[in-house]
Parts: C-alpha cells; sequence; structure tokens
C-alpha cells in the first residue's frame, strides 16, 4: 500500500475510534452533572461483553479504564488494553471485523460510508 493508502487506513482507523469514544461519551456521562458516572459507564461496558473475543472476555476485569492520557499531548486520548478490547468489541457490534477491518452487515458498510466520507473531503490524505 502506498503513503497515501495508508494515511487513509490511518484515518479510517482514527475516524472509528473518535465514533467509539462519541457513543462511550454519550453513554457515559450523567447528562445533570455533566460527570462521567461510573455506573453509566458500566452499562456500557457490560453492553459489549457479549460481543467481546472469548479469549479476551475472562481477562477483562468488571471495571476498568479504557481510556488513557497520551504523553506530550495533554488534548488527546487513547485506548487502555482493555479500551482496545472493548473498542474491538464495539467494532464487531457495529458489523466491522477488527481482525480484517472488512464489513460484516449492512450497518458496517454504513459506517464504513460515513467515515470514509470524512477521510475524502479531508485534503490531508488525499
Amino acid at each position: 500500500m502506498d503513503e497515501s493508502g495508508d494515511k487513509r487506513v490511518d484515518r479510517l482507523l482514527q475516524q472509528l475510534a473518535d465514533l467509539f469514544f462519541v457513543e462511550w461519551a454519550e453513554a457515559s456521562v450523567d447528562p445533570e452533572t455533566e460527570e462521567v458516572s461510573d455506573d453509566r459507564m458500566e452499562a456500557f461496558l457490560e453492553n459489549l461483553r457479549h460481543w467481546l473475543d472469548p479469549s479476551d472476555a475472562a481477562s477483562i476485569p468488571r471495571r476498568c479504564s479504557i481510556i488513557r492520557g497520551v504523553e506530550g499531548d495533554p488534548d488527546a486520548v487513547g485506548f487502555t488494553a482493555e479500551g482496545a478490547v472493548f473498542f474491538c468489541a464495539w467494532l464487531r457490534r457495529s458489523g466491522v471485523d477488527p481482525e480484517n477491518g472488512t464489513s460484516t452487515s449492512p450497518q458496517g458498510d454504513d459506517l464504513y460510508r460515513r467515515c470514509l466520507d470524512l477521510i475524502r473531503s479531508d485534503p490531508d490524505t488525499k
């Protein structure tokens, strides 16, 4: 794959991760206090447990953190090890195969289309 193709793949993964973070935040933040609620976050993750790879499911504690700060960038967040596992579960639930990045359902097709539209409109990935 050429450099522009690599950029598009990286951008696609970033768009998917951004969508995951948005969904996590919407599900986890208490609308009254605008703070992350541990109970709401746990419920969001519990809904993804069905989609965990069986080899990962046993190693994930019931309460875990899925995001961490990124060294050198105070505004960026990244996945913890558990967060990466839940991101893969979210991809599976969304109809995307996390192993090879292919769509496995019409829902996955729609998710890809939305992300690809964003990528195509970004001048840095052309």
